[in-house]
């Protein structure tokens, strides 16, 4: 099973769950030197004999939602894989990858030019229904 999702899920989770961590952890000034993107991706492991191979959750699903961080003009570059594209409409799911997402953030920036030793805490946001 591939899902097909599109970019108005992308906005919303960029909206919704990426930008109030982000903007709570980094500042006004930090964030003009970060570019955070969306993408969908596959998740790779080296698999037998050294080759790269897709890895595929027990439903089938390939496609996973990453975060990927990049600091200018250090070059410092770290993604997260926040969950798989076909749980976007499980608002639990959704909530969880917000909140593993916020203390995945919190652990990068103070190990970043930016945040060197600086302890910062995450503010989860409030997902509910729409």
């Amino acid at each position: 099973m591939i899902c097909v999702m599109g970019e108005r899920d992308l906005d919303w989770v960029g909206d919704r769950v990426v930008e109030p961590i982000v903007s709570s952890v980094f500042t006004e000034e930090e964030r003009r030197g970060l570019c955070v993107s969306l993408i969908w991706g596959l998740e790779l492991r080296a698999g037998d004999g050294g080759a790269w191979e897709e890895t595929a959750r027990r439903d089938g699903t390939l496609w996973w939602v990453w975060v990927k961080f990049k600091l200018r003009p250090s070059g410092e570059v770290a993604q997260w894989r926040l969950c798989a594209a076909g749980e976007l409409d499980d608002l639990d799911v959704v909530r969880q990858a917000a909140f593993d997402l916020g203390g995945w953030v919190e652990d990068w920036f103070c190990e970043t030019s930016v945040g060197w030793g600086q302890q910062r805490h995450a503010q989860i946001p409030s997902l509910t229904e729409e």
